[in-house]
C-alpha cells in the first residue's frame, strides 16, 4: 500500500511540474525579441544592436515558446529581428545561434556580421539564401554543416569570407559574391557538393583575380556573371561592312518530316527542312521560353493562299512556300526586316549552371550565365527551292546588306545553290540581352536572274543563337 502510496504521489508531482512547465511555455514571451539576448553599442555617435543568442531559461524548450511568438503551435521559422529597441542589428555575435533545432527564415536587413560558429550546426534547409547588401563579413564556421543550397551577396562591397564558413554543407553548389576580390578563407566551402561553382558579378580588372585563384587552388568553378543594367544590344560594328562567305549545308528531316523521318534529323536533297536541328526537336532541356519573332518585307509578290510572304522565311515553313519581293523588275533594293525578341524568364541567376559544361564544349569557350544570348549564325535557302524547276525559273538573291540596328554591318554573297547556306558571325559582335530585343534587315544589292520570272525569291531565313537556353 506504501509503495503504492508513494508511487501516486510521485506521478502527482511529475504531473504537476509538467502543468507548471506548460503554463511556463503558455505565459512566455510575447515576441521574439524577448526570447533573444542582445547587447545595444554605441560606435562614431551611433548605435547598433548586437544579437548575443537565446535566453537560458527558454532556450531547452525555444521552439514551443517561438512557436507561440510566432502564433503557432507545431515547428516554424526562426525571424531574427530587424531592430531591437528600436535600433538597428548590425551584427550577429559568435556561437549565438549554433546547435539550434530550428530554421532561421531570414537574416536582420541592416546586418554587416555573422560571428565564428553563429549558426554552425544549425538546422537551415533553403533553396536561397539571400544576404542583406551591407554584409561585410561572415565569421570561422558561421553556417558550417548548415544543409543551405545556395547564397547569394547581392551587395556591391566586397567581404571577407572566413575559414570553412559554410563548409559541410552538403547540398551547397553556387556561391555569388559582388566581386572577385573577396577574401575567402581555408576550406570555406569543404565538404559543399563536388560541382561548386563561385559567381562574381563585377568585371575583374586587368591582372589578378583571386577568385579565379583561390577557385582553382580549391578545385572550384569561377565564373562571371555580370548585373545587366540595359536591354539594348551590346553590337561591335565593323568600320566597313564585313564580307562573310557561306558554307553549303543540306536539308533534313524535322518536323515536316513524316513516318520513320519526322524528327529524324537525316540528311537528304529532297528532305523538306532547313536550318538548326535543335529548332526541330521536341522542346527539352535547350529550348526557348516565351518571346516573338516578326518577319515582315518591303514588299511580297501577292497571292490568295500567302505563298510568297515574308513570314513563310521562318525554318518551320518548310520548302513549299517562300517569299517573293513584289515590285517590278528584279526586287534590287528591296529588304527583310527580322525582329527578334527572347523572353528568357532568367536574369542573373544560376538556373541554367548545371548545363556549363555543355556550352563549354564550344571553342569559344562561351560562359552561359553572364545574361546575354549571342547571334552566332545565319542559315539562308536561296530562291524558291520547293524543287528544282521552280528554283531555276525564279530569281535567287547573290547579295545581301546586312543591318543591325539600321546600322550596316556585313554583305552576304550567296552562292546560286538550291542547297542551304550558313553564314557564320564574329564571336560577340552581336549580343542581346534577356527580355531585349533586336532588328536585323537584310537589302538586296544584286541577284541571280531566273530562266522564266523575274520575281527574286528566298526559302528560308534563319538567325541562330545561343546563350542561356542555347540552340
Amino acid at each position: 500500500m506504501r509503495n503504492r502510496l508513494g508511487q501516486f504521489i510521485v506521478l502527482m508531482c511529475g504531473c504537476i511540474i509538467a502543468a507548471v512547465m506548460d503554463c511556463q511555455a503558455k505565459s512566455g514571451p510575447d515576441s521574439v525579441e524577448e526570447l533573444l539576448t542582445y547587447e545595444i553599442r554605441s560606435e562614431a555617435g551611433r548605435e547598433y544592436a548586437v544579437l548575443t543568442g537565446i535566453r537560458e531559461e527558454y532556450r531547452e524548450r525555444f521552439p514551443r515558446y517561438l512557436g507561440k511568438t510566432a502564433g503557432k503551435t507545431s515547428t516554424v521559422l526562426f525571424p531574427l529581428p530587424d531592430k531591437i529597441k528600436d535600433v538597428w542589428v548590425e551584427e550577429i555575435a559568435a556561437d549565438a545561434f549554433r546547435d539550434l533545432t530550428v530554421k532561421p527564415a531570414n537574416m536582420p536587413k541592416h546586418l554587416k556580421i555573422v560571428g565564428d560558429r553563429a549558426f554552425l550546426n544549425t538546422k537551415m534547409l533553403t533553396q536561397e539564401m539571400v544576404f542583406p547588401a551591407q554584409i561585410e563579413q561572415i565569421g570561422e564556421e558561421a553556417f558550417a554543416n548548415c544543409r543551405i543550397s545556395w547564397v547569394e551577396f547581392p551587395g556591391e562591397q566586397d567581404l571577407v569570407i572566413g575559414k570553412r564558413a559554410f563548409a559541410d554543407n552538403e547540398l551547397l553548389w553556387a556561391v555569388y559574391l559582388p566581386g572577385p576580390y573577396c577574401m575567402i578563407g581555408e576550406e570555406a566551402f569543404a565538404g559543399c557538393r563536388e560541382e561548386f561553382y563561385l559567381g562574381y558579378k563585377k568585371r575583374p580588372e586587368p591582372g589578378r583575380n583571386p577568385t579565379e585563384e583561390y577557385a582553382q587552388a580549391n578545385g572550384l568553378k569561377a565564373l562571371w556573371v555580370p548585373v545587366i543594367d540595359s536591354l539594348e544590344p551590346v553590337v561591335r560594328y565593323p568600320q566597313e561592312p564585313l564580307v562573310l562567305k557561306p558554307e553549303i549545308g543540306n536539308y533534313f528531316y524535322g518536323e515536316n518530316g513524316e513516318g520513320d523521318n519526322l524528327l529524324s534529323c537525316e540528311e537528304a536533297d529532297d528532305a523538306p527542312d532547313y536550318g538548326y536541328s535543335a529548332w526541330h526537336a521536341p522542346c527539352g532541356e535547350t529550348c526557348v521560353g516565351e518571346g516573338y519573332l516578326d518577319i515582315t518585307a518591303s514588299s511580297e509578290l501577292a497571292s490568295a493562299d500567302g505563298r510568297y510572304a515574308a513570314e513563310n522565311l521562318h525554318a518551320l515553313c518548310g520548302r513549299e512556300s517562300a517569299w517573293a519581293e513584289g515590285v517590278e523588275g528584279n526586287g534590287i533594293g528591296e529588304s527583310i526586316t527580322y525582329h527578334d525578341c527572347n523572353d528568357w524568364h532568367v536574369r542573373n541567376r544560376w538556373d541554367y549552371i548545371k548545363y556549363e559544361e555543355w556550352y563549354l564544349e564550344n571553342e569559344n569557350k562561351i560562359n552561359p550565365l553572364d545574361g546575354y544570348i549571342r547571334y552566332t549564325q545565319i542559315c539562308i535557302v536561296n530562291g524558291y527551292a520547293k524543287n528544282r524547276k521552280t528554283w531555276e525559273e525564279n530569281g535567287r538573291v547573290k547579295m545581301l546588306l546586312m543591318y543591325v540596328e539600321d546600322k550596316p554591318y556585313a554583305y552576304l554573297e550567296l552562292e546560286d545553290t538550291i542547297k542551304p547556306q550558313y553564314f557564320t558571325l564574329p564571336w560577340e559582335d552581336i549580343m542581346v540581352a534577356e527580355r531585349g530585343d533586336i532588328t536585323f534587315r537584310f537589302v538586296i544589292e544584286d541577284v541571280y536572274p531566273g530562266t522564266t520570272y523575274e520575281d527574286t525569291c528566298l526559302t528560308g531565313l534563319v538567325m541562330e543563337f545561343t546563350g542561356r537556353h542555347g540552340h
